[in-house]
């Protein structure tokens, strides 16, 4: 009896072609909905190899079990290395997490310098106020997005647009970004009406929703290499070499394996344009932008000199300098020369702040994200001042501040509060301690710049800084503290020198 011929490939995918065609959907499915389920991506792939370990060391632990002739071994190891756990713990890093921050330190660029640049173009309102009174001034409509301050041409300004309602579901998934709001960063009392607003089309936002959100949006432009390394960050608006305004949003890149840590990898620019419905389609499939590597961004200038790096990516390698002492400088019990960066309670935005600085010997300044590092211990002097480039271009620049006797900015809002007690303290709070550094009687001095806002609930919640906010300088050298007039930058100057130089004359 003859054998029956065997069914080709194609009639038998033909007689599963149910299964198939389910199959298929839900591939497709998947990889339409791939922005929902990239951060786990991005997640097991940063804790990769910390999961190799750990199940390594269970099948270990399985086998010391069934010898029993290794337990006196395995007791003893457990017990050392639980007691290490437990302290590195204690310290708030793991032993991942531990040896990620070493890796990052490793990596970085670094320039040691010993006199600190000049600042400018320092910004009178909290960054918090800015959004605050933002939504105060706006209908009930429109919701404005996070303020970042970025540079326009030769100014430097706070951008941020003006998007649907939180409220309204169908509002965000349906009506793009049409207007944006530039305020000056100098200004101590700000401009909401038609001449800070400009009128644009974006049709991807920060809270915009489903296929239109600028995160969604990005993470569809991803190839499937850059899928699962990359992830969207910070979304800024700024001018183009042309004037005209675009959306940049930048990337955090998770570099290596063993130890992985998050770098800046590049921005994606996103232009103006109709939404037709072409548009929508190629962006609900494909995503939306071009792709500028970091390598790339001196070819464009207006990038150059720009606040484009994602802020947790700074604020990840000024951690890493924990390690500036050697790699065991944090470890517990030791903490040889350990840094923190000071969060204080009362400040919405913590560092880094994005400041304007020139050095000595250059000629053009640009954008910074400052750090005042103190001890990891309750101490309060300033060890260290920490710049990193904002527009991811050249090295971190740090000035060590040893046996110079300087004050962190932990210190900052008692002496504030000490030097001016009519204030009621309950209700209202010196916030965002920024660095003004300035040349006085030819030393480079360094004042924290200090702005006094108001809670609008008692103590806690949102607050505003005013119209014409109250404003102090606190001397990191000597704590004294000068309230100054805020509608008037070219005072600032000449009174700090005549108070300081009256505060550190001495007695006759």
């Amino acid at each position: 009896m003859s054998e029956s011929p065997k069914p080709s490939l194609v009639a038998s995918i033909w007689s599963h072609r149910r299964l198939a065609a389910l199959a298929l959907a839900l591939a497709f499915l998947a990889w339409f909905l791939r922005p929902m389920w990239q951060p786990a991506v991005i997640f097991a792939r940063v804790h990769l190899f910390e999961w190799v370990v750990a199940g390594a060391a269970l099948v270990f632990l399985a086998r010391a079990m069934a010898l029993r002739k290794w337990w006196p071994q395995f007791a003893s190891g457990i017990l050392v290395l639980g007691l290490w756990l437990f302290l590195l713990y204690g310290v708030g890093l793991s032993p991942y997490d531990y040896a990620c921050l070493y890796a990052r330190y490793r990596s970085v660029q670094k320039e040691d310098l010993t006199v600190l640049p000049e600042t400018a173009h320092e910004r009178v309102q909290p960054l918090h106020s800015v959004r605050t009174l933002s939504n105060e001034v706006l209908d009930d409509t429109v919701d404005a997005a996070e303020p970042d301050v970025v540079r326009i041409g030769n100014s430097y300004r706070f951008t941020f647009a003006v998007e649907p309602s939180k409220d309204s579901f169908a509002r965000r998934w349906m009506e793009p970004i049409r207007e944006l709001v530039s305020l000056p960063v100098t200004s101590p009392s700000f401009d909401f009406s038609s001449k800070t607003r400009e009128a644009v089309e974006f049709q991807t936002g920060e809270g915009l929703a489903m296929v239109r959100n600028v995160d969604s949006a990005v993470i569809r432009s991803l190839g499937p290499w850059r899928f699962l390394s990359y992830e969207p960050a910070d979304v800024k608006y700024l001018q183009d070499d042309a004037g005209q305004w675009v959306q940049v949003v930048s990337l955090v890149r998770w570099r290596g394996f063993f130890a992985p840590w998050p770098d800046f990898g590049g921005v994606v620019l996103i232009r103006q344009r109709p939404g037709s419905l072409l548009s929508k389609i190629s962006t609900a499939l494909f995503g939306t932008g071009e792709w500028i590597r970091p390598e790339d961004v001196a070819k464009r200038p207006f990038l150059v000199g720009q606040n484009i790096v994602p802020y947790d990516v700074s604020r990840y390698a000024a951690e890493s300098f924990r390690f500036k002492n050697g790699f065991w400088a944090p470890a517990p019990g030791w903490h040889r020369g350990d840094i923190r960066i000071p969060d204080l309670k009362e400040d919405k935005n913590p560092q880094p702040y994005t400041v304007f600085a020139t050095w000595d010997g250059e000629a053009v300044g640009k954008l910074w994200h400052y750090f005042g590092l103190e001890p990891w211990s309750a101490k309060q002097g300033l060890v260290l001042s920490l710049f990193a480039p904002a527009d991811g271009l050249g090295p971190m620049r740090a000035v060590h501040h040893d046996k110079q006797g300087l004050f962190g900015v932990s210190t900052v809002p008692a002496k504030v509060m000490e030097s001016q007690k009519v204030f009621d303290w309950r209700n209202n709070a010196p916030v965002e301690h920024r660095p003004f550094i300035r040349t006085v009687d030819g030393q480079r001095r360094l004042f924290w710049l200090t702005t006094i806002v108001t809670y609008k609930k008692d103590g806690d919640g949102d607050f505003i800084a005013g119209a014409k906010p109250e404003i102090t300088f606190t001397d990191a050298a000597t704590q004294h503290v000068v309230w100054a007039n805020s509608g008037n930058p070219a005072s600032w100057l000449p009174q700090l020198e005549r108070e300081i130089r009256d505060a550190t004359s001495e007695a006759p």
